[in-house]
This record gives C-alpha cells, sequence and structure tokens, in this order.
C-alpha cells in the first residue's frame, strides 16, 4: 500500500513546482522593481521631479531669478553640488548663454520644457513659473498613473497563488474522489 495516494502525491508535485518557479527568498522579495541595483532609479521620481518643479515655480513667483530658483531646488532636493540643478544656477548666475546655463536640466526628459522655457524666459521675459507648475501637474498625474498601474500588476500576482494552489487542491480534493465514487459505483 503505497504511503501516499495519486491525489496527494500530485498535489505535492504541485507545490514543489511552484516553489521552484517561485523565488521565495528574501533576496528575491526585496528585489529592486526597477532594475538599478541600489533599487531606486538613477535619478529622481516622477514625483520627486514633481516636488522639485513646486519649489522652482514657488521661488520664481516669490520674484526671484531663475539662477536663484535652481540654487534653491539644489539646495532643498538634496542634490549633490554638481548636480543638474546646481550647474544651472552656476552658469545662470555667472552670466553664461540661457541655452547653454539649463542645457544640464535639458539633458533630464522631464526637465526638458522647463529648460526650454528658461532659456526663452531670459530671453524674451515670458513666465516661466507656469511652464514649471503645468509639467508638475503632468509629472504628478504621470505618477498616479505608474501607481496604478503598479496596484493593478500587484493585483495579478496576487492571484496566482489562487491558481496554483486552490484549483489544483479543489480538483484534487473535490472532483476527483466524486469522480472515483461515481466510476466505483458504476463497475
Amino acid at each position: 500500500m503505497p504511503i501516499l495516494g495519486a491525489g496527494t502525491a500530485a498535489t505535492a508535485l504541485l507545490v514543489a513546482a511552484a516553489l521552484y518557479v517561485a523565488d521565495l527568498s528574501p533576496a528575491g522579495r526585496l528585489a529592486p522593481a526597477t532594475g538599478h541595483p541600489a533599487g531606486r532609479a538613477a535619478g529622481p521620481t516622477a514625483a520627486g521631479t514633481a516636488a522639485e518643479l513646486d519649489i522652482f515655480a514657488a521661488v520664481i513667483r516669490a520674484g526671484l531669478n531663475p539662477a536663484a530658483a535652481c540654487a534653491a531646488v539644489a539646495d532643498s532636493s538634496g542634490h549633490p553640488r554638481d548636480g543638474p540643478w546646481a550647474t544651472a544656477a552656476v552658469l545662470a548666475g555667472m552670466g553664461v548663454d540661457p541655452a547653454r546655463a539649463y542645457a544640464p536640466l535639458a539633458a533630464n526628459p522631464r526637465l526638458e520644457q522647463l529648460a526650454a522655457a528658461a532659456a526663452g524666459g531670459s530671453a524674451t521675459g515670458a513666465a516661466i513659473a507656469p511652464v514649471a507648475e503645468r509639467l508638475a501637474q503632468q509629472l504628478r498625474a504621470e505618477a498616479g498613473d505608474a501607481a496604478v498601474a503598479r496596484a493593478e500588476r500587484a493585483g495579478v500576482a496576487l492571484a496566482m497563488p489562487l491558481a496554483l494552489f486552490f484549483l489544483p487542491a479543489f480538483i484534487v480534493l473535490g472532483l476527483v474522489p466524486v469522480i472515483a465514487d461515481l466510476v466505483g459505483q458504476m463497475l
């Protein structure tokens, strides 16, 4: 007489296969979502950039020039001294051509429009704060959409154990005995 029944053996094989496929080690559970080794993206997130843009717009609305606004963002956001905001602040403060001064900001795709507006605003006197505020709103919407997408993916990932464990268990423990009993009665 076998120690395990056919249903128990099938369930054990399914559990073993699921455990083999799933990475249940602590390192696997804590793996970075961005693919960056430190677990974070190389640059600031969309929400972080939106906060930086809010600071920039607030300083501009307070009456200071774009160089001072860049310096305020660099000081408040914890960027390194050679980061794009600090570099743009120094270059603009030294009187470098605006297109060249705000080029470090243009290297970030999220800040390209702001760099163009700051360079154009220096030459034409156009308002820069509304551009920064609009970009901040767009980035917040982007961050919200990304959060919704992550939540939807989490829902799918949470449904996988249901399919891998409960459905086979229902079949093995619920349907197989009923079918075996029916076959036994017919014979």
